[in-house]
């Protein structure tokens, strides 16, 4: 994870969390910003992958 928008999906996701939890209660203790980062490692290679180029046209 050394990407230029890994930190900033990092702090979206979590500043949604955080408003989830503010308006809402619900809280997931084990969800950490370690445990956040984690799960975008490992899921952005497998949408790399997943997803094709465009063709060159």
């Amino acid at each position: 994870m050394f990407t230029s928008i890994d930190k900033a999906l990092i702090a979206a996701i979590m500043g949604i969390l955080f408003i989830i939890q503010t308006f809402t209660g619900f809280s997931l203790p084990w969800l950490t910003q370690d445990t956040v980062a984690t799960l975008i490692g490992l899921i952005t290679p497998i949408l790399v992958w997943a997803i094709p180029n465009k063709p060159a046209a």
